[in-house]
This record gives C-alpha cells, structure tokens and sequence, in this order.
C-alpha cells in the first residue's frame, strides 16, 4: 500500500483494529466495533482512491469548502464521513 504510514498512524491510537471487508474493497479501521476510517482499494490496482474519515459535520463540512479533493462521503452518511481523494 502506498500509504502505509495512514495504516501506522491510525494503528497506534488505542483500542484500533482494522480488518478488510472484500465486498468493498475496504481496509477499514475500528474503535470497539465501530468504525471511525477507511481506505477504499481499486479492484485491480489495489492502490487507494479514497480515504474516508468521519468528522463532526461542521468540520467536514469546513473541509469540503476548503479542499476540492475532501468530498462527501463515499458510500457513506454525506453529513458525518468525508472522503479524501488519494491522488489529490
């Protein structure tokens, strides 16, 4: 993965657990069963193409105003998660 120091980063906090959910293509990051990140993987590449993250609505909401590359949510609650285009 191209970003591994995402995965190191998110990792170190505590209680994180991450697993991969196949039928998204997802490595996806969670705090006691929920959650809180993820990194969505091209079908062929297997390079990310989003990470997701979930804010507090106002601040996601500051970010998307600010950055191109920060939009709503992929196939996710557009007011609590916000997606960063990798490549941006």
């Amino acid at each position: 993965m191209k970003y591994e120091w995402i995965d190191e980063f998110l990792l170190e906090k505590k209680g994180v657990s991450k697993d991969f959910q196949e039928a998204c293509n997802w490595i996806r990051y969670k705090i006691d069963g929920k959650m809180f990140a993820a990194i969505c993987l091209e079908d062929q590449t297997q390079k990310p193409y989003y990470i997701t993250l979930k804010l507090e609505p106002m601040e996601g909401e500051f970010l998307r105003k600010q950055y191109e590359d920060i939009i709503p949510g992929y196939y996710m609650n557009k007011q609590h998660w916000n997606s960063v285009k990798a490549e941006g």
